[in-house]
């Protein structure tokens, strides 16, 4: 059943940068039942970019543009030559281009060998080869005045036009007049095309057009019908008709003549600046204050300056190798591309502000409420009214359509109404209850899920609560769908997802987890899987088994609103970000495991969707071409999946420049880099026009990288710290689609080796720290041995002024006393004086024990052990205390520093012993215990406890000087006694931190190499 148009809406609402003049534009058919959508894209549908000095341009004005061989898109400004990769600008001005100086480019072209040709405003031209650019002159076959415009001969050599007239044409070694049967005009020729018949048609700045073919010469002018005798713009249509640009319109040509009905009335006074044929039967003509024309298939679209156009004055144009359109303007640079997805916006006349209240038919068409509250059907010039509320009333929710084309709808007043054939028919509808969903199953039976979690069936105009009520009311519903068992799938909001099958409900909301609680999509395909869109990804429910799909695993969106599957058995979701689409193939990887990974695309704005979030709760349809329908947010989106195109065109990769330590390097694929450099910058890029944003890289270091590493979108590398030698970097590209570059761009790095990288400078350089250290550790040894000279000399002078001064008075005085005491022996006074002569000998011992002390003695050729046993001996020889000395092990003798401790603290403690001791027997032992040094004094004397005496006792046993001793040769002293235990006394020092220092400087030396190389390399810097 037709849906039959009412009353003719209103025109549709156009912004000022786009205007329709013809009928028939948009995807929806002439009639309006709801039938397939044909693939077209609108000029408002296109994907644009925009540049200008703000986004990186030198200049705004782009006069002129061509694309060469390598990707590259060049432009003429008034700052100069721009080369222009799609993300970065470089200017080549007169620094840039020898002999150009402060001139100005007009115009770019590109011959059949790729050379660029620049023709400036003042005499002469310009040729880069891709290496250099040259001048050419008068020496060429140039005129002396300016060329005025660049254009292709028929067999793609170069044709100049001097200002002052004539066409000249490069033969690879100088230009040379072009032939013709007749003189041509004096004005100059700006406009040539090579028509399919052969006809070469030539367009004069002043003087008209001229078909010429063979010696067929015939003039168009004014008196033969054309508008104006300037002629800035010509083309051919597929059936052969020649289109005229000029400063009052646009003509056709049919069959040599000019054909009035064909002239295209958008276009009349409009003053054309050039033409670009973009398909055999779409042209797009730049006019100086009237923006963009473009003709297709008989049709005229006109984009004036706004949101995809920088200015009215588009001054140049070029489609690339990529299907892109150039546009220059008098204010930036703006770039056209066809969309994958067909987006319909308010520029086609969707009523976006209100698009959560439209309706998506099946076959892909919209039904909206317009501002007036009436329904109607389509967009655009298309939209027709096709129904009427009994009451004026804007706020109507369209909940469904039935397959007799019933529109199902709920009003502001919570009324469930029914539209057929334009009529408003209210329905018996249970009070309280507010319709969200329908649905119509396979059998025919109507359903309406509610606000609050009722189910309710329909029967003509009456509806009814269903027998078997559904398990989590109170619950919104969402979403209604039928599989192909039949099963009833219904999708609630914070509540999960529950189904109807046999009589019987089941509630999935534990199988789903916690985190999928909203359904806010369901899809049941024809192999009987149910898919649910949820707000943690996607659900897929396949023989009663769950496989979940996320950003982790490929959906890229985690917010599902919709779903659909294409006739391929393709995926698509859409989400808050976009439309995902994952292949069927992929979706076959989910049989392997809950966790495998599907690779997936996302479709966003740079893809045609102008606003990419999708519509909660919409539903989606797949039309019987196969066309793939989405209520978005803010429009409608609709795909096409047989014609989204893949940029199968590998990016060309290039390597743009190379720095060494920030310095620039000429272009070359090898270069020779100093041993004194320490930083290396390659620059590079992907000369793929279309979407460079998304083009990704990878490069490598052979001879430094063990792996290629992934840059996104940084189109440079650094490296630093490399060792002399030969390496290669490399560098691969993929486009947005995934298509790589199969060969690296490459250069060459062949840095010079330093000093410290020579091939024997491992072996030299611990040779010279072992030879350096060891000497500084003789020159150490040496200042020791020589204060330990000067320590001892003092010792020997003070003994000296000791012995042969106070002691030898004490000596005498002594002699006197022993006299004295001979004469008064037997009585009082000379027992007093027995003792104090006894006293004054027993301090005359100490004494000349306390100098001898002080001298040390002479260490040259005596072991250690002798010189131990031998003060022992002597120390207990007047005595009747036992001494007994034994040697274990065998040993390195030490240092002089060391044996005298050893010898002092022995000396000390035997003397300590002998004097508060009172010892029968003290045992004296040198020992060895693996790399230490042990000297054991034993004695079975009355001992003390060292623990209850007090700080300032430790002088009286001499313990605090001989810890001093100790300590100052790197050795430890320990003393074990108890009172009426006698005492012991252990002396541990490591021989081989006393006696091998100089083979741990030479360890230690093969450490400071590293040191050493750094600080060498600071020296080649200098």
């Amino acid at each position: 059943m037709q849906i039959e148009p009412a009353v003719a809406g209103p025109p549709p609402r156009w912004s000022r940068s786009l205007k329709r003049v013809s009928f028939s534009l948009f995807l929806l058919s002439s009639t309006f039942a709801l039938g397939s959508p044909v693939y077209r894209a609108n000029l408002s549908q296109f994907v644009s970019d925009s540049w200008n000095r703000e986004k990186g341009l030198p200049q705004n004005a782009v006069a002129a543009m061509e694309q060469t061989q390598d990707g590259y898109l060049w432009l003429a400004t008034r700052a100069g030559l721009v080369r222009f990769d799609g993300v970065r600008a470089k200017l080549f001005d007169g620094a840039g281009i020898p002999g150009l100086g402060t001139d100005v480019i007009a115009k770019l072209k590109v011959d059949s060998d790729g050379a660029l040709w620049a023709a400036p405003q003042s005499p002469g031209l310009f040729r880069y080869d891709g290496v250099r650019w040259s001048r050419l002159g008068a020496e060429s076959g140039l005129p002396s005045g300016p060329i005025k415009e660049l254009q292709k001969g028929p067999t793609g050599k170069l044709w100049a036009t001097p200002t002052e007239g004539g066409l000249l044409e490069w033969n690879g070694k100088k230009f040379c007049p072009v032939p013709t049967p007749k003189p041509l005009p004096p004005s100059a020729v700006l406009r040539v095309l090579h028509a399919s018949d052969g006809a070469i048609w030539l367009g004069f700045a002043q003087d008209g057009l001229i078909r010429w073919q063979g010696s067929d010469w015939r003039i168009y002018g004014t008196k033969q019908g054309l508008f104006a005798s300037s002629v800035f713009g010509l083309a051919e249509s597929s059936n052969g008709t020649i289109w005229v640009g000029g400063y009052l319109g646009i003509q056709a040509i049919v069959n040599g003549k000019f054909n009035p009905k064909l002239t295209l009335a958008a276009a009349k006074g409009k003053e054309v600046e050039f033409s670009l044929q973009v398909s055999p039967d779409e042209i797009w003509w730049g006019t100086r204050e009237s923006g963009v024309l473009r003709y297709k298939d008989g049709e005229v679209e006109i984009l004036t300056a706004g949101p995809m156009l920088y200015d009215d004055r588009i001054r140049s144009g070029l489609i690339d190798a990529e299907g892109s359109i150039w546009l220059g303007t008098q204010h930036g640079l703006n770039r056209l591309h066809p969309p994958r997805i067909l987006f319909f916006g308010d520029y086609e006349g969707f009523y976006s502000e209100r698009a959560e209240r439209a309706l998506l038919t099946p076959s892909g068409k919209i039904v909206q409420i317009n501002e007036n509250g009436s329904l109607e059907l389509g967009l655009g010039t298309e939209r027709q009214r096709i129904g009427v509320h009994p009451l004026p009333n804007r706020n109507q929710d369209l909940i469904g359509i039935s397959k007799d084309q019933t529109i199902w709808l709920r009003d502001s007043q919570n009324a469930f109404f029914a539209v057929r054939n334009g009529r408003y028919v209210r329905q018996n509808f249970p009070p309280g209850e507010n319709a969200v969903v329908f649905l119509e199953t396979s059998s025919g039976d109507q359903l309406v899920g509610t606000f609050g979690g009722r189910l309710l069936s329909g029967a003509g105009d009456k509806w009814t609560y269903v027998p078997h009520p559904f398990p989590l009311s109170g619950a919104r519903i969402t979403v209604l769908a039928e599989g192909q068992d039949k099963t009833l799938w219904v999708g609630t909001e914070a509540h999960g997802l529950a189904s109807y099958s046999r009589g019987l409900w089941r509630v999935w909301k534990k199988d789903f987890g916690s985190l999928a609680k909203d359904i806010l999509s369901l899809h049941c395909d024809m192999q009987g899987r149910v898919w649910a869109g949820t707000n943690s990804g996607i659900v897929l429910i396949e023989n009663g088994k769950l496989h979940f799909i996320n950003k982790s695993t490929g959906s890229q969106d985690e917010i599902i609103t919709a779903l659909a599957i294409d006739k391929s058995g393709n995926l698509w979701a859409a989400g808050l970000d976009g439309i995902v689409r994952i292949p069927a193939e992929e979706l076959n990887k989910l049989s392997e495991g809950p966790n495998a990974p599907l690779k997936s695309q996302i479709f966003a704005a740079r893809d045609g969707l102008r606003f990419p979030e999708a519509l909660a709760f919409a539903p989606s349809s797949v039309s019987a071409d196969g066309t793939v329908s989405f209520l978005m947010a803010r429009g409608l989106a609709q795909i096409v999946p047989d014609m989204v195109w893949v940029n199968q065109q590998a990016p060309k990769t290039q390597i743009e420049e190379v720095l060494l330590d920030g310095v620039p390097l000429p272009p070359s694929a090898s270069i020779q880099m100093p041993a004194r450099s320490t930083r290396v910058e390659f620059r590079f890029t992907a000369l793929s026009l279309l979407q460079p944003e998304r083009i990704s890289f990878r490069y490598r270091m052979l001879g430094y990288d063990k792996e290629w590493v992934e840059s996104d979108k940084v189109r440079s590398a650094v490296y630093s710290g490399l060792r002399g030698g030969k390496y290669e970097f490399q560098v691969l590209s993929t486009n947005g689609d995934g298509v790589s570059s199969h060969i690296p761009a490459t250069v060459v790095i062949e840095k010079k080796k330093r000093f410290s990288e020579a091939a024997w400078f491992p072996f030299l350089m611990p040779t010279l720290v072992g030879s350096i250290a060891y000497a500084g550790y003789r020159i150490r040894t040496m200042q020791l041995r020589a204060k330990h000279h000067l320590v001892l000399a003092e010792r020997q002078r003070i003994a000296r002024e000791l012995h042969d001064g106070l002691l030898q008075e004490f000596n005498g005085a002594t002699l006197k006393l022993a006299a004295i005491q001979i004469k008064c022996a037997g009585n009082e006074v000379g027992a007093d004086l027995d003792r104090v002569v006894d006293g004054l000998e027993q301090s005359l011992t100490e004494s000349r024990q306390a100098i001898q002390t002080l001298r040390g003695r002479e260490w040259e050729g005596v072991r250690l052990y002798s010189a131990l046993q031998e003060c022992a001996e002597g120390m207990c020889r007047p005595t009747q205390v036992k001494i007994q000395c034994m040697e274990s092990g065998s040993y390195d003798e030490p240092g002089t520093d060391v044996k005298e401790a050893f010898w002092q603290i022995a000396r000390e403690a035997i003397r300590n012993s002998l004097k508060h001791g009172n010892p029968t027997q003290i045992r004296l032992e040198l020992a060895v215990d693996k790399n230490d040094l042990i000297l054991s004094v034993d004695d079975d004397g009355r001992g003390f406890d060292p623990h209850k005496a007090a700080p300032n006792q430790g002088t009286r046993f001499g313990l605090s000087g001989l810890k001093e001793r100790a300590k100052r040769v790197g050795g430890s002293l320990q003393i074990e006694s108890a009172a009426g235990g006698g005492c012991r006394l252990r002396f541990r020092i490591s021989i081989r931190e006393s006696q091998s220092r100089v083979i741990n400087v030479l360890r230690n030396a093969a450490k400071a190499t590293s040191r050493w190389r750094v600080a060498l390399d600071q020296v080649d810097k200098g």
